[in-house]
């Protein structure tokens, strides 16, 4: 993971619709620090960089309380500080590995099948054992175009 991107650009490279508030913190923090282990994060730096308009939600204190209980960050002595663990990045680098077949857009990085769908389109990919509905889906395709069957 690369902890150099800026915010937007580095939750784009994660599942956010697919993660729960805790991961959410844990991706924040995992980028305030930089992607190291022991590095003191401040819980009001976490909040004054947190867009619930990237996240789809505003900060809650019950995140960093589930991702403490999951072993993905330590308190510190010092109220309103904590570390991430490498349990916690290594739960972070998992989310990106399984979202590594769709790039930030959408879009299918490995097609292996008859419909490759991104969000400005969808084209199809004609095998040979599936002329038929290649042939029917490009029919009808014509006639709402108002084209020929023969085109």
């Amino acid at each position: 993971m690369d902890y150099l991107l800026n915010l937007k650009a580095f939750l784009m490279k994660l599942p956010r619709s697919k993660m729960n508030g805790a991961e959410k913190f844990l991706a924040v923090s995992a980028l305030i620090a930089g992607g190291t282990v022991n590095t003191q994060v401040l819980t009001r730096d976490l909040q004054s960089r947190w867009r619930k308009s990237i996240l789809k939600g505003e900060y809650s204190p019950s995140f960093y309380s589930r991702a403490q209980s999951e072993g993905w960050v330590d308190p510190r002595p010092n109220p309103g500080v904590f570390v991430i663990t490498q349990a916690g990045l290594d739960h972070l680098s998992s989310l990106s590995s399984t979202w590594n077949n769709h790039d930030s857009r959408g879009e299918l990085r490995r097609a292996g099948g008859l419909v490759v769908v991104n969000r400005r389109g969808t084209y199809i990919r004609q095998i040979p054992e599936d002329d038929f509905c290649y042939s029917k889906i490009r029919s009808m395709r014509s006639r709402r175009l108002g084209r020929p069957d023969h085109l």
